[in-house]
Formats: C-alpha cells, sequence, structure tokens
C-alpha cells in the first residue's frame, strides 16, 4: 500500500492544487458522466439500485478519487512512480480537508449557477446530485485517510485556525497521526506532494522514515 501525503508547509500550493482538482473534477462529472446517469428520457437521474448512477460511481471510482492524479493533464505522464500512480491512498489533515471541501463547493457552485452553462433548472437540480453522489465516493476510507487534528470532527475554518495559532502543536498531532499510518500492516510506500518553496518535506522525512518503509517526494505539482 502507498500512502499520499500533501503539503503542510506551503498552504498557498496545496491550496492551488485542490482548486485545480476541483474544477477538473467538476467538468469532467459535466462532460464525461451527467448524461449517462439519467433516466430514459433524460429528465431525472437513475438512483435505483443496481441504476446507471451506481454503475457509473463503481466505474469512475479510481479516476474521480480525492485528488486524482489521473485527470491532472500532463502529471500521470511525467510520474515515474508506477506504482504509486496505479494505487495509492490520500492522506489529508483536518485544514486540508476544510479547503478541499470549500474548493470542491466554489467549483460546483461556478458551473450550476451559471445560466451559461447550465441555464435548465431542472438539469442543475439533476447535475448538483450527481456531483455531490460522486463528491461522497471519492472520499471513501478505502481512498482517503483523514489526519484529525483539532478537537472539532468535522474539518472547517476552525481547523485552518487551529493551526495558523499553533503551528508547533500542528505538526506535532500530524507527525504522530502520520506514524500511525506508516505502521499500518502492509504499508511499503509513503509519497510527499512537496511544494517548490516553503516545505516542511525535510521534517516529515526525518520523522517518518522508518526501516521496511520508503518516502519518496512528489514534485509532479509544482507546474499546477
Amino acid at each position: 500500500m502507498t500512502y499520499v501525503f500533501y503539503e503542510i508547509g506551503n498552504d498557498e500550493f496545496f491550496k492551488r492544487v485542490a482548486e485545480v482538482f476541483s474544477s477538473i473534477f467538476i467538468w469532467y462529472i459535466f462532460i464525461n458522466i451527467y448524461n449517462e446517469v439519467l433516466q430514459p428520457g433524460g429528465m431525472m437521474v437513475d438512483k435505483t439500485k443496481g441504476g446507471r448512477l451506481e454503475i457509473k460511481t463503481e466505474y469512475y471510482k479510481t479516476t474521480l478519487k480525492a485528488l486524482s492524479c489521473s485527470i491532472f493533464p500532463a502529471v500521470p505522464v511525467r510520474c515515474g512512480n508506477d506504482q504509486c500512480l496505479k494505487s495509492h491512498k490520500v492522506v489529508l489533515a483536518s485544514d486540508q480537508v476544510a479547503v478541499f471541501e470549500t474548493a470542491i463547493e466554489e467549483s460546483k457552485k461556478a458551473l450550476t449557477k451559471n445560466d451559461t452553462y447550465v441555464g435548465d433548472r431542472r438539469v442543475r437540480y439533476n447535475l448538483q446530485e450527481v456531483i455531490e453522489n460522486f463528491q461522497t465516493a471519492s472520499r471513501t476510507k478505502d481512498v482517503f485517510e483523514h489526519i484529525v487534528i483539532n478537537p472539532k470532527v468535522h474539518p472547517g475554518p476552525h481547523s485552518i485556525d487551529y493551526k495558523l495559532k499553533d503551528p508547533n502543536g500542528y505538526k506535532n498531532k500530524y507527525i504522530n497521526q502520520a506514524k500511525d499510518i506508516r505502521d499500518n500492516k502492509g504499508v511499503k510506500d509513503i509519497v510527499y506532494v512537496r511544494a517548490g518553496t516553503n516545505t516542511e518535506y525535510p521534517y516529515f522525512e526525518v520523522n517518518i522514515k522508518s526501516t521496511g518503509v520508503k518516502v519518496t517526494p512528489c514534485d509532479e505539482f509544482q507546474a499546477v
């Protein structure tokens, strides 16, 4: 199993990655999936058990998992880590989850609230349903791991505030939980998506590397 952690030292870098992914994610669903999950006649989403939405959710679950490399232009082409490309689990801290969720919501609104792209109210409602379905599927436990930093269970603005107010406490909690993930049975590779500047990769590597687990930096998102 390969786990992929994202930069915690450069918040603007992660925000940019989340925003780019979110925009591609939303448009990918609209262009490639939306019409495929409608009932015959195109009036409603087919949400029946074993129906079109369920089938397409299963089919696209790898492609559309949270921060999937495969939908970023050029990233899969440049990347030389075949094992990571084939299968990995994303790890995000509470503040990163909050940033990611905000980016998804903003991209969703930018499409569904824009009459230029979606002028029909019925289409807008159906599209929101489909997007929300894939939002949930993209963060299931088999593809996503949450490092809980602050006491409140659900990530939000308070998660970002916690990091700003207590950066050392944040890093300690992050590393302790990252070690727990590293020590899970079957973990052999850990990848850290690092920023070109203000990166915490050296700190992460020193604290996480261990016998039997390889820690590798990923620089493929610096050009995003």
